[in-house]
Order: structure tokens, then C-alpha cells, then sequence
């Protein structure tokens, strides 16, 4: 990921989600509760509690994850593509990158006259971690040049 993907993804990272195929080839996708970025090729992306077995269990047959992150504001996003790498239940870390998730979503939606907390409903104390090795990243934001792949 480049530096400017990177920065997206810390800044402005208000509509997340992952999706990835099943046993049966059908496409699952799930709004995430927050990622970070962990290195120039990993993020950390956090499950809600109640997608977590579906998305584990998916993986177990094809690692392959595809995360898009979208500004709801600019409408800036990147579908960042790559593989599972391992998981565990949320440590406090990952509570507290939750938190500024929650914290940045309620004002931009409270800003666009949104009830945040009908939309934030999902969300719970409890989840997953995934570790995700980002290999591909494209452009997904909507204007000319939108799924061109970014260096």
C-alpha cells in the first residue's frame, strides 16, 4: 500500500467492509467495526461478533479477502485486495481503534443528519481480528480512472 492509501485508511475510513467467497461461491460481504494499518502490506480488520464464524469459515477454503474503504464525505475508496493471514479475538488495542471508528462515524453521520446509533447498532463489545496480507489495491473512488489499479 502506498503512503497515500495509508493515509486514507487512518484518516477518513467511515464505510468498511470485507467480503470473500464461500463453500458455495457466493460472495459475503460484512461492514467491519475498524482496521489499522499495521505495515506497508498488512492491515488488521475487526469482525463484528456475529459475521465472525461465517467469515472464518470461509477463509478456511479461500484465503482470498477483498476490503473496500470509503470516505462517506469525499467519497474516496480503495478496494484493497489480499490474503488471511491469522486472527484472534479482539485484544484491547483493538477495542480502542473501534472506539475512534465509532467516534469518527457518529460525526460524519451526525453532520449528514444520520441517527449514527441506528447505523452503529451491529456493532459490540466482542469480535475478531483478522490480519490481512494486502497484495493488490485499486481505485475505487468515482470518477475516471476508477478501478485502475494503484502503485
Amino acid at each position: 500500500m502506498n503512503k497515500h492509501v495509508q493515509e486514507h485508511i487512518v484518516a477518513n475510513h467511515n464505510a468498511l467492509w470485507v467480503c470473500n467467497v464461500n463453500g458455495q461461491l457466493i460472495c459475503d460481504f460484512v461492514r467491519l467495526e475498524g482496521l489499522k494499518v499495521q505495515d506497508d502490506s498488512h492491515l488488521i480488520i475487526h469482525i463484528p461478533a456475529e459475521f465472525e464464524d461465517k467469515i472464518l469459515r470461509n477463509v478456511r477454503g479461500n484465503a482470498n479477502l477483498s476490503v473496500l474503504v470509503a470516505s462517506a464525505v469525499t467519497h474516496e475508496s480503495y478496494q484493497l485486495k489480499g490474503k488471511y493471514v491469522n486472527h484472534s479475538k479482539y485484544l484491547e488495542e483493538d477495542k480502542e481503534t473501534r472506539k475512534l471508528y465509532t467516534a469518527g462515524i457518529t460525526e460524519v453521520f451526525t453532520s449528514m443528519k444520520v441517527d449514527a446509533a441506528k447505523l452503529l447498532g451491529y456493532m459490540k463489545d466482542e469480535g475478531t481480528s483478522i490480519t490481512m496480507e494486502v497484495d493488490t489495491v485499486f481505485e475505487q473512488t468515482p470518477k475516471q480512472g476508477t478501478g485502475n489499479k494503484v502503485s
